[in-house]
């Protein structure tokens, strides 16, 4: 009967010991995991307060409004991840992103005027007062979204046929990044024609991460 308890306990303890090793392996990921999750929501709230001050108007109140409800949120599910793993608190990490996704979205990134160069050329070209669906040549500013903006028909061309295009077209209209200028204007130039400036819009290529200046021109003959 001794033999028989004495069995029972070690074999109980041999339970506990491999339940706290498999528990001590499991806690180092878990809270690596809940590093980078709160890691992420530090980074989420820093952007939306720091991206409306870099490509916006200022600061933004849905911006900070958001950011602090991230901040709160993550620091609280981050320290209880932290004490101990559970479903429920992948349930709640849910609540959060409800709330301050809709708000980045809907409110913040609309807002970054900077970051949409082809919604602000595309409205420029709109309200150019020149007649719709007229043939325009683009240089310097490759991104699709414009073609998407401005139809199919729109030509992404180098300066001299961005140049040829103005000279050629009827009603034709150019739109020229800053860089491009100079040989643009020796391309028109050389056609004897002068170019005559509608407006201007700048804003931050991400595809390629440089600040551009776009001039949307119109042509006369010498």
């Amino acid at each position: 009967m001794v033999g028989t308890n004495s069995i029972t306990i070690q074999s109980g303890s041999a339970l506990v010991a491999a339940s706290e090793s498999k528990l001590q392996a499991w806690r180092w990921p878990n809270r690596l995991a809940t590093a980078l999750w709160v890691a992420a929501t530090l980074a989420l709230a820093v952007a939306l307060v720091i991206a409306p001050l870099s490509y916006g108007e200022g600061f933004s109140n849905a911006g900070i409004i958001a950011a602090a409800i991230a901040i709160c949120f993550g620091a609280y599910l981050g320290m209880a991840a932290w004490r101990v793993a559970s479903p429920e608190l992948g349930l709640r990490g849910v609540i959060p992103a409800l709330l301050i996704l809709p708000v980045s979205f809907g409110l913040v990134a609309p807002a970054l005027d900077q970051l949409w160069l082809s919604r602000d050329a595309a409205a420029l070209v709109a309200n150019s007062g020149q007649p719709r669906n007229m043939p325009i040549a683009v240089t310097g500013y490759a991104e699709p979204s414009l073609v998407f903006m401005l139809g199919t028909a729109t030509l992404l061309v180098n300066p001299d046929r961005t140049a040829e295009n103005l000279a050629t077209a009827r009603n034709g209209l150019a739109l020229v990044e800053d860089r491009e200028e100079p040989a643009f204007r020796a391309g028109l130039a050389a056609r004897g024609w002068a170019p005559h400036a509608i407006g201007t819009v700048s804003g931050f290529d991400y595809s390629n991460g440089r600040n551009m200046v776009l001039t949307l021109y119109a042509g006369t003959p010498q």
